[in-house]
């Protein structure tokens, strides 16, 4: 399981349009994953560029690479983006007096929002006006 201070870096890397795309890149490559020229040409972007966006993404984890005599590879890590789904949902629909909405894993662990610490519950309605 992440804690919120690596979730918030996680978000916080992937705030940038250049390092979600090359997250979004990266997780169909699979397991081979890809060069880090393969992905500035993808991407579009100079190499000393991508270089720093590739060491942001491997500081968070969301990424690893792996070196193969001269390349190094770069490819997603599942267990680190399954970590932050997982840290996002975990309470989901905790709140929610109607049970889960479509979609919700349903795991409704207690919340540790101050909402469910006895202030003013939050309702769909509210969300939606």
């Amino acid at each position: 399981m992440i804690d919120e201070k690596n979730a918030s870096d996680a978000f916080v890397a992937l705030g940038h349009p250049v390092r979600l795309r090359l997250l979004r890149l990266l997780i169909p490559s699979g397991a081979i994953g890809m060069t880090a020229g393969d992905i500035a040409t993808h991407l579009d972007i100079p190499g000393t560029a991508m270089s720093f966006h590739l060491n942001r993404m491997k500081q968070t984890g969301l990424i690893h690479a792996r070196r193969e005599g001269r390349h190094l590879f770069y490819a997603a890590n599942y267990a680190a983006i399954t970590a932050i789904t997982e840290f996002l949902t975990e309470d989901c629909c905790g709140l929610a007096p109607g049970g889960c909405l479509p979609g919700c894993s349903g795991n409704r662990r207690p919340s540790r929002s101050p909402v469910a610490e006895g202030s003013q519950s939050i309702t769909h309605e509210k969300i939606k006006s």
